[in-house]
């Protein structure tokens, strides 16, 4: 999956029974709590751009700081797993308007 590539593009047989998540933040505090197995995770359509490993870093230090104090570590693991595997998609680095609303929820069950 590419970056440019969105979670709705993704076809019925990639997405089965998998979650796609909405809230980088929101998203990673649910799996750290064992709300959300990491392995149900299709992708999380984040409204980051993080375009290098600084921007990464100052973005995971940030947020521990904040949705993950309780688990910076495993936090951090989880984002660095979610990225070695393609499943962070930014709109945002292609659209900087981008923006979807969490209001509904942050996670979308297929």
């Amino acid at each position: 999956m590419t970056q440019t590539r969105t979670a709705s593009e993704a076809t019925a047989r990639e997405r089965i029974g998998m979650k796609i998540g909405y809230s980088l933040s929101l998203c990673v505090r649910d799996i750290i709590e064992g709300k959300v197995q990491l392995e149900d995770v299709f992708c999380i359509q984040a409204s980051t751009a993080a375009r290098d490993e600084r921007d990464w870093d100052r973005l995971v230090k940030q947020y521990s700081e904040t949705y993950w104090r309780n688990s910076p570590a495993e936090a951090a693991a989880v984002v660095q797993a979610l990225r070695d595997t393609h499943r962070v998609v930014q709109p945002r680095l292609e659209n900087p308007s981008y923006f979807r609303s969490t209001a509904a929820g942050v996670w979308e069950d297929d």
